[in-house]
């Protein structure tokens, strides 16, 4: 089989065009039926992806090492291998990088009962993310941890709580620490909190 005539152009060159073809523009619930809510980078076009199979697994492969997956902590309650879509799926078995955005609010009345009262986008949506990357996250290597803090009560030890699921990852990937909002009065003991977390996750 004759190959493309881009693959005379040295790779470098190759993944400079690929760059260009998968822009930084973020793509809001590409896929139907997934945890997923955006992907950083645009992927490479269609057509490029028909010119031929070599050529769709270099870009792909490419677009793969340069896109970060998010996972929003909203929206549908349970997911697993067999209820995503194929496309979704798919993606998701080839990615690299994820990054977990997790919601937080502890009210004085939450943290007066016990946490599986809590709702489920602040206690049980990590769980449910970590056991879908354990099964079909074969390529994953990055995991960053962005978290939204609304909580004005509670303490460290009561929210550190809410992260042990992500030590199931412990040793399979590397962990980073992304965007952290909290309310003014508790930032400091989050973000020194998050931080002693990861690097003991790294470690």
């Amino acid at each position: 089989m004759v190959l493309p005539p881009l693959f005379r152009l040295p790779v470098e060159l190759r993944y400079q065009i690929y760059a260009h073809l998968s822009a930084a523009q973020p793509i809001c619930y590409p896929f139907r039926e997934s945890p997923i809510t955006s992907i950083s980078h645009r992927p490479p076009p269609l057509a490029l992806l028909l010119t031929c199979h070599k050529l769709s697994c270099e870009a792909l492969d490419y677009f793969h090492s340069i896109a970060t997956f998010r996972f929003l902590a909203l929206g549908v309650s349970q997911n697993s291998g067999t209820a995503l879509h194929p496309t979704a799926l798919s993606s998701l078995r080839k990615a690299r990088r994820v990054e977990f955005m997790l919601m937080w609010n502890l009210t004085a009345d939450r943290i007066k009962v016990h946490p599986s009262t809590w709702p489920w986008w602040m206690m049980g949506w990590l769980d449910t993310q970590v056991n879908l990357l354990e099964e079909e996250g074969h390529e994953l290597r990055v995991v960053v941890v962005s978290l939204r803090d609304a909580s004005i009560e509670g303490g460290w030890e009561l929210k550190r709580a809410l992260l042990e699921p992500l030590d199931r990852l412990k040793g399979r990937v590397n962990f980073r620490i992304g965007e952290i909002v909290t309310v003014i009065t508790e930032q400091d003991e989050v973000v020194e909190g998050i931080k002693a977390f990861v690097k003991e996750l790294n470690e």
